[in-house]
């Protein structure tokens, strides 16, 4: 019999002062009063663990049974003064006190908690028939009232089927089916934001002019645990004396109460809602394989190679039709069938050319030099309708692959990442081409009457931005990265002792030094 207890404490203390003075002939005062402001913040969080396991031959197996108790608390306290008019520029920000405005005054305080228990049962027969089965609890105080807790069953199990399927083989070293079901919580809110805040407003009374509260958040008291039920089988093998060895898996994971911010219309008075919205499906495999290429005295290369890819869809929303069927909800880009994030806009088709005036301003009621956007629905006018779903930010593939080689005491490895498949929308172009002599601009090929291409619109001095100018934005965010390099020596043993060490390491290490992708600016995952 073992019976072990393990308790572990792990604090997280953060402290932050900011201070801040701009003298009255800096660029934002312009002559104007010299300000300043101070903002001192405190965080202070801990997770507290307690863990009980006991172990036992019972049968013809090993049991093996844990329980834990967990706590996660988190604080984070502000307080910041800003002032206007101070005497003398020497004091900067360190005596507030004598300004002559005293001006904005805020503090804050923000507090959450997790509170969860454990009990997990593991039995192995033989080293070949594994099971386990667990049941986890846990209590989030951001959530609300009654939906505070949750509970998420999981069990699995294993057979190691060489020895009875093929007991004499020469190639297999290692060969396990695994098949398993689970289900997690997700409480990915804010603190408060079940409870609905309030927001200072200005009224006026009698022409008296007042500060009041309204609501600004719409509580929400059935706010609950999103919940993922995952089946997941699997495969692990070891082949040709554990030079090969990897690791294939199948899974399908059904998301309910999907926790979202849910746009509403302004006529509400308020912007959006926190709910449990909706259902998604997401289908994916996983493969991985680790191998010794090649190995002598003094040289060997191992290559480590894994590569996922999933789809996602919703299946659930809370718009109905007539029949009870889920719809659509375009007001917040959510669609049946499609990923959760996608990117729903119009289609760029061209640049509306010069002998092209009629049928711009007929269709689109545009002018040369603008983007022409694609007719979808096929009606002869660009409408809402011809809006559609452009692509999204799940790949179609992603992964990884690791070469590491040693020469004697010499190690070196490289990691590269790659995920292909997939559309990002870039800010950097919404913000920086606006194409308006004000701002300085991306260097584009831009229409001009004697430059008629079909690439950017033709720059205006009337406006800020060029009409459907999102349409510039969507780009291929497929990328293959060098995201890690690493050059190692180990030192001899005899010279680590002569330090008192045992052991001694240099090595010179590099992140993200190269990148290959279609976007045309800088890194795409940025």
């Amino acid at each position: 019999d073992e019976l072990f207890f393990t308790s572990t404490f792990g604090p997280d203390i953060r402290f932050r002062r900011r201070g801040e003075f701009r003298d009255k002939f800096t660029n934002d005062n312009r002559g104007g009063p010299a300000d300043a402001e101070v903002e001192n913040k405190r965080e202070f969080g801990f997770t507290l663990e307690n863990l009980l396991t006991y172990s036992n031959e019972v049968g013809p197996g090993n049991l093996k049974v844990t329980l834990l108790q967990s706590v996660q608390e988190y604080t984070t306290e502000f307080a910041k003064a800003e002032v206007l008019n101070l005497p003398y520029s020497s004091q900067l920000f360190f005596n507030i006190g004598t300004a002559e405005v005293k001006g904005n005054l805020s503090s804050g305080i923000s507090e959450w908690q997790l509170q969860s228990y454990l009990g997990r049962l593991n039995y192995e027969i033989a080293n070949k028939y594994l099971f386990q089965a667990s049941l986890r609890a846990d209590g989030s105080s951001r959530l609300a009232e009654g939906n505070k807790w949750a509970y998420f069953p999981g069990v699995s199990v294993g057979w190691r089927i060489l020895e009875d399927i093929a007991p004499a083989n020469n190639l297999f070293e290692e060969l396990k089916l695994r098949a398993s079901y689970g289900e997690v919580g997700n409480t990915a809110i804010e603190p408060y934001q079940t409870a609905g805040a309030l927001a200072r407003t200005v009224y006026a009374w009698d022409e008296v002019p007042a500060f009041g509260y309204r609501l600004n958040e719409i509580p929400n008291s059935n706010l609950g645990w999103e919940i993922s039920k995952t089946i997941d089988i699997g495969l692990d093998y070891s082949i040709l004396e554990g030079r090969i060895s990897g690791a294939f898996d199948f899974y399908v994971t059904n998301t309910t109460d999907l926790l979202l911010e849910r746009n509403l219309p302004y006529t509400s008075g308020y912007t959006s809602i926190f709910q449990n919205v909706g259902a998604t499906k997401t289908n994916g495999v996983e493969f991985s394989v680790n191998a010794g290429v090649f190995e002598t005295n003094n040289f060997s290369w191992d290559v480590n190679l894994n590569i996922s890819g999933y789809t996602e869809e919703i299946v659930e929303l809370a718009l109905k039709d007539a029949s009870g069927n889920p719809i659509d909800d375009a007001g917040n880009n959510w669609f049946i069938g499609q990923p959760i994030r996608v990117f729903f806009d119009y289609t760029k088709a061209g640049i509306w050319q010069t002998n092209e005036a009629a049928q711009a301003s007929s269709v689109q009621g545009t002018s040369p030099g603008n983007i022409k956007l694609a007719d979808i629905d096929g009606d002869g006018q660009i409408t809402p309708s011809d809006r559609s779903v452009l692509g999204y930010d799940v790949p179609d593939y992603f992964g990884g692959i690791t070469n590491t080689f040693t020469f004697g005491n010499i190690d070196l490895s490289a990691f590269f990442y790659f995920r292909q498949g997939h559309m990002i929308r870039s800010n950097f172009h919404l913000g920086n081409n606006t194409l308006q002599s004000r701002y300085n601009n991306l260097d584009v090929d831009y229409w001009t009457p004697t430059n008629p291409t079909n690439a950017y619109p033709r720059p205006q001095l009337n406006q800020e931005r060029p009409e459907n100018g999102s349409t510039l934005t969507y780009f291929d965010g497929s990328y293959l990265k060098l995201r890690n390099v690493t050059l190692g020596y180990n030192f001899e043993s005899s010279i680590a002792s002569k330090l008192g060490l045992k052991n001694l390491r240099a090595y010179l290490q590099g992140q993200n030094l190269w990148f290959s992708s279609k976007y045309d600016s800088f890194d795409p995952e940025i």
